[in-house]
Order: C-alpha cells, then sequence, then structure tokens
C-alpha cells in the first residue's frame, strides 16, 4: 500500500486532536486557517461537536469552501432543495464507531497496525465537492490534511489558555498558520489574512432552438396557468467505477393540478442545452404553455428566460416552490 507514512501521520495527527477534545471549549464560529504549502489554497478550521451531536472537524476550503459554510451557518441554506447540501467544499475529519467505516478505511487502519476502542473513536476521513458523493482521500488531499490536523492541534492548545488569539485585529481577517521552506523542513508562522474574493459563478447560457421555437409560437397557445420549474441536484448518486455524482435533476409542475408534466435526469456538466430542449419540446408536445413560471434560484431563472421572452411569460423567483418541494419529498422516500 502507498503512502504509509503520509496515512500514519494522518492518523497521528487526528488522535491528537481527539485527545484534546476541542468542541468542549471551542465553537463552530471559532474559525482559523492552514495554508496549504503546494498550493497556497486556505482551509478553514471548523470544530464540530459542541452540542454533542457529530464529533471532528470540517476543513472548508478557500473562499468557495467558506461561503458554503457561512450560507449554511446563516441559515440561508435551509436543506429544502437537494442542491442545498451539494455547497460544502471540504475536507472533514469525524470520530465515529466501527461500524460507520467502510472497507478501505479499516484496510489502512489493518495496514498501519492501528487499534482503537470505544464509541466515536475511530478517525474517518473524507473529501466533500460540490455536486459529488462524500469520498475517500486523494494523495494530495491526505498530505494537506496531515498538515491542517497538526497545525491544528497548536492552535487548539493556544486556544484553550488565550481564546483571545482567535480575535482579529480587522473586520473578516481570519488567523492563518502559513508555512515556508527551509533548510530543515516547513516553518510556520501566523498572519491575519482575508479571504480571497469569491469568484461568482458565470451560467452558460447556450443559444436557443430557434426553429423549434418558431413550431412553438405557430401551433401552441397560452393557458392562464402557472408551472414550477426545478433544476436542482438529483437526491440520489449514480456512477460506476468511480467517485459517484449527484446529477442534475429537472421537474416541471403545474400549481394548480400539482401534476408533474416533466422530469429528466443531466449530467453536471453541458446540461444548459437540453434543459432548454425539455421545456420547449414539453410546450411543443402539449401545445400549451403557461402564462406565468415560478423558480427558486436565479441559475434557473436565467436559463429560462430566453425562452420566456420570446413567448411572453412572466418568471417569478420565489423562495420555494411549494408544489415541487411537496414532490421532491415523496420521490425522496422511495430512494
Amino acid at each position: 500500500m502507498e503512502l504509509l507514512t503520509e496515512w500514519r501521520n494522518l492518523y497521528e495527527h487526528a488522535q491528537k486532536i481527539r485527545e484534546v477534545e476541542p468542541w468542549q471549549f471551542m465553537e463552530e464560529p471559532d474559525i482559523f486557517g492552514v495554508q496549504n504549502p503546494v498550493n497556497n489554497e486556505i482551509g478553514y478550521c471548523c470544530v464540530m461537536g459542541g452540542l454533542g451531536e457529530l464529533l471532528g472537524m470540517a476543513i472548508y476550503l478557500g473562499a468557495e469552501g467558506l461561503e458554503g459554510y457561512r450560507k449554511m451557518a446563516s441559515g440561508e441554506i435551509t436543506g429544502e432543495n437537494p442542491s442545498d447540501m451539494m455547497v460544502q467544499k471540504c475536507l472533514m475529519v469525524t470520530f465515529e464507531n466501527r461500524d460507520c467505516l467502510e472497507k478501505e478505511d479499516l484496510a489502512v487502519i489493518k495496514k498501519l497496525g492501528l487499534k482503537f476502542r470505544g464509541s466515536n473513536r475511530w478517525p474517518l476521513f473524507r473529501s466533500y465537492l460540490p455536486g459529488y458523493y462524500p469520498w475517500f482521500l486523494n494523495k494530495e488531499e491526505v498530505i494537506f490534511l496531515s498538515h491542517v490536523l497538526e497545525q491544528a492541534v497548536l492552535v487548539i492548545d493556544r486556544f484553550d489558555k488565550d481564546e483571545r488569539i482567535l480575535t482579529a485585529p480587522r473586520q473578516d481577517q481570519y488567523l492563518v498558520r502559513s508555512s515556508e521552506s527551509g533548510p530543515s523542513g516547513l516553518k510556520w508562522l501566523d498572519q491575519w489574512m482575508e479571504p480571497a474574493p469569491q469568484r461568482k459563478a458565470v451560467v452558460p447560457i447556450p443559444q436557443i432552438n430557434e426553429l423549434l421555437l418558431h413550431k412553438i409560437k405557430k401551433g401552441s397557445s397560452r393557458l392562464q396557468s402557472t408551472w414550477e420549474i426545478e433544476l436542482c441536484h438529483a437526491p440520489f448518486p449514480v456512477g460506476e467505477g468511480g467517485r459517484p455524482f449527484y446529477p442534475y435533476f429537472s421537474m416541471i409542475l403545474d400549481t394548480d393540478s400539482k401534476y408533474i408534466l416533466g422530469s429528466n435526469v443531466f449530467p453536471l456538466t453541458e446540461y444548459e442545452t437540453d434543459f432548454q430542449e425539455q421545456i420547449l419540446t414539453l410546450i411543443e408536445d402539449r401545445g400549451v404553455f403557461p402564462k406565468e413560471i415560478h423558480v427558486d434560484r436565479e441559475e434557473v431563472r436565467s436559463l429560462i428566460a430566453p425562452i420566456a421572452d420570446a413567448l411572453d411569460i412572466k418568471i417569478k423567483l420565489l423562495k420555494t416552490l411549494p408544489g415541487v418541494s411537496v414532490a421532491l419529498k415523496e420521490l425522496s422516500t422511495f430512494i
């Protein structure tokens, strides 16, 4: 097995975290960072377990990861939409019972000759990426997480003695442990740093199918009805022979009858054209289109806008889609 030294280091540092039990005196807002020596990306460390539930630490990766945490912590993300829980970009170590580990985890532990006893004592390491199923660590993640936990033990010990070490001199700054290469290896030091600016995702709007749109204008009529249209991550993972992912899932529902007019599954990339085609084909097949469409996310609105503008359909952006929410909950009971 490769990476035995790296894995051993990671487990040793994880055990030190478990021994000091930072969840006894730290809360989730007590965040600090560790900078990756390889690519300078900052992992923002958040201790979990203050309420006695999940014990461990999440390391949110970069500005995107930190923003995902902020949305969850503020309640901006409610969890009603399956896509809500796809914002996590982090590495995580939690302390579980043995039966929570997979055979791959147990194989590493056995190879290292490690033994753990008792409840919530078995380290479990996972990588979280938006749109993907929680997965085992790769080589780079093992090495970086080992650095993070090593530095976290030091910061936690200092915090236990003086909580003011995480009090930032300026708003929106975090204490970050960064490193410099030297003759004897990495030398770590403190820095106060602001998160990098969050890049706003740009939704590519494909060229609309003008031929199909022309046919719809000639052969379809407007109904005095409203549709709810959702495009979110499916509540089930797919994939074989690699890391499973949560595909995009669409649903078109009539708000009055609560009847599902159509649904489809799309890959994580290059789904925009197929989503538009689904809507246009549905309108063509039924020969009707609504006076109004409700959506709950700006990305969905922007993809539907060219169709709505061409057919003079009003789009309303809502916080939740009542009909779709009920349908998704019912769907999840069958998974």
